[in-house]
């Protein structure tokens, strides 16, 4: 039998990549409504009922807050890949768009990650 759809990893991280992948809130707000979500037990963030300035502070529609932290994250990929290459995140020369900075990474190299230097 197989396990419900929250608890099985693969259909949580088909619903992950949805969500990382939707190209504006109305489609986080239907991936939301799927029945994946019924059967979960929402608590406040941070645990605490009082956080509206928390939520409010990213974004004054949840649905866009959600979408924000997915992009925060890659921002914050790519700064640690810049200073690990040895560049200035705010420096000159540096790319001002994540599509810029994404194409300043070795090939094949995952971001943020060290180089490996091999000895010759």
């Amino acid at each position: 039998m197989a396990p419900p759809p929250a608890q099985d990893p693969v259909a949580r991280r088909d619903v992950l990549v949805r969500l990382a992948r939707a190209h504006d809130a109305g489609e986080v707000a239907a991936i939301l409504g799927e029945p994946f979500f019924e059967s979960m037990s929402w608590k406040p963030l941070g645990g605490s009922t009082a956080n509206y300035g928390i939520v409010h502070s990213q974004q004054s529609d949840p649905v866009n807050a959600l979408c924000e932290k997915p992009i925060n994250s890659m921002d914050h990929v790519l700064l640690k890949a810049c200073r690990l290459a040895g560049g200035d995140p705010e420096g000159k020369g540096t790319p001002r768009t994540m599509r810029k900075a994404v194409a300043h990474l070795p090939p094949g190299q995952p971001p943020g990650e060290r180089p490996v230097s091999h000895p010759e």
